[in-house]
C-alpha cells in the first residue's frame, strides 16, 4: 500500500507539538469549527503541501467531528 501522505507533508504534521499557550482558531472553511492553533499545520503555501494532502488532512478533522458526535464511520474512514 502506497503512503497516503509524502515525505514532507508527513514531516510538517509530525512537527506539530501541544503548546499550553494556543489560541483557539476558527475555522469557516472548509471545516466549520474551532481548532487551537497548535493542532493544525501551516498550509497556507501550496508549494509545501498539495492539494489533494490538504484535502486528506482536513479529512482527519472531519471524522475527528463524526467521532465526537458518535456518528458511524464508513469503512474508508475507520
Amino acid at each position: 500500500m502506497a503512503p497516503l501522505l509524502s515525505k514532507s507533508t508527513d514531516a510538517l504534521l509530525i512537527r506539530l507539538r501541544f503548546r499550553a499557550d494556543a489560541k483557539r482558531v476558527v475555522y469557516h472553511i472548509p471545516l466549520g469549527s474551532i481548532c487551537w492553533d497548535d493542532e493544525v499545520p501551516d498550509v497556507s503555501d501550496p508549494i509545501r503541501v498539495p492539494e489533494d494532502e490538504q484535502n486528506l488532512m482536513w479529512r482527519l478533522f472531519i471524522i475527528r467531528f463524526k467521532i465526537w458526535d458518535s456518528a458511524p464511520l464508513p469503512a474508508e474512514d475507520q
